[in-house]
């Protein structure tokens, strides 16, 4: 699946019903799920395109290397490891899920 439609097809509209009902749990909890779903797609797809930027990282690694440049990201990043596991568990400090 390419990033960009991924992201037009799934993320933008999650975001937009987020906007639309930003009390509804569920708009939120898809909007989080799919935004961090995203960065997956677009490791997959930079790494399969070979980019020196990527290589050699994991999913993982990736991830981590992303949270340390963004913090909007890792808290996005810990957010839906939250939802995916049903508790935040710190390990390194604040920010990095277990």
């Amino acid at each position: 699946m390419h990033p960009r439609w991924f992201f037009a097809e799934v993320v933008t509209p999650n975001i937009h019903a987020v906007e639309a009902r930003a009390d509804d749990m569920r708009a939120v909890v898809n909007a989080v799920l799919t935004l961090d779903a995203l960065v997956g797609l677009l490791h997959a797809h930079l790494s399969a395109l070979g980019r020196p930027e990527i290589a050699g990282l994991s999913d993982e690694k990736y991830r981590e290397q992303l949270g340390q440049e963004c913090p909007g990201y890792a808290a996005l990043r810990d957010t839906a490891a939250t939802l995916k596991h049903g508790a935040l568990t710190l390990r390194g400090g604040i920010g990095r899920p277990a």
